[in-house]
């Protein structure tokens, strides 16, 4: 801390120049420290650096800032004993790195889409360690159309509208398609379900589209109507991605419904799109 304060103050402009006048908070974070900081401990280590803080144009924000400023203590000793032989839990950190926040990890998602938290699952819903995975892989983002053509309880699609897309479902098993469940996982989520959730067989949307899963489309009007097909103005040819983890006939058992996967991966290559993640 001794040794940033006395950068100068022309050092101390350029290294804070990329925050600009949004606002911020600082993070403490320390690596291989055996006893937590108390918050108090914490403070007393951010004052430190008031004097290349204080002088920041932006607001302090502790619940949303755009911009984190990290302090990273690093007390990694393979020895278990400080520079000096003192017991690990005495010494002081080896380094201490001082930077801005360019990105975080996903790991929060894993914990807050966890299954064991949704109200609606199936035997084969897709775990979000996956589901998030092939979302990233297809680009998954606001302003693009996605598509899961054996969507199940959603999985997918729910991966996908975290990250922005607007997602469209197909499933031809009336018993997993159940629309309220799955509307309510998004919900609960807070992001919006899906624009549509058609109850067909998946090999049909080329040539005639498929019910939707409620037996009705969205305004009312009975199977078999223009309705049962996508919204107007979006045709297959139109999505950004199509994301599937298609059935294997193993836990959802080979009944009338199944059919070998060669055939249906055969089915998704004739699907037009940008993107295709299974």
């Amino acid at each position: 801390a001794e040794a940033v304060c006395a950068a100068g103050a022309e050092t101390h402009r350029r290294w804070v120049a990329p925050l600009a006048e949004d606002s911020w908070c600082v993070e403490m974070l320390s690596a291989g420290r055996q006893k937590p900081y108390s918050e108090p401990a914490k403070v007393a280590l951010m004052e430190l650096l008031d004097e290349l803080l204080a002088p920041l144009p932006g607001p302090i924000s502790l619940r949303s800032p755009e911009q984190v400023v990290a302090m990273l203590e690093d007390y990694d000793d393979p020895t278990g004993r400080g520079e000096r032989g003192e017991p690990a839990a005495l010494a002081p950190p080896r380094r201490l790195y001082l930077g801005r926040r360019l990105s975080a990890g996903a790991s929060r998602l894993l914990h807050d889409f966890r299954l064991s938290a949704r109200g609606y699952l199936g035997r084969t819903t897709l775990p979000p360690e996956l589901a998030f995975l092939m979302a990233n892989e297809a680009r998954a983002r606001p302003g693009c159309a996605l598509l899961d053509p054996f969507c199940g309880t959603c999985s997918t699609l729910l991966s996908a509208a975290r990250f922005g897309a607007t997602t469209f479902g197909v499933e031809v098993d009336a018993r997993v398609l159940q629309r309220e469940p799955i509307r309510a996982n998004f919900a609960a989520a807070g992001l919006p379900p899906p624009a549509r959730l058609l109850l067909a067989d998946a090999a049909e949307l080329l040539p005639r589209g498929g019910a939707a899963a409620d037996g009705k489309g969205d305004d009312g009007a009975a199977d078999g109507d223009h309705v049962a097909e996508l919204p107007a103005g979006l045709g297959l040819r139109d999505f950004d991605a199509i994301v599937t983890d298609p059935p294997y006939g193993i836990m959802e058992g080979a009944g009338e419904l199944y059919q070998p996967l060669p055939a249906r991966c055969a089915m998704l290559l004739r699907l037009p799109a940008a993107r295709v993640g299974v």
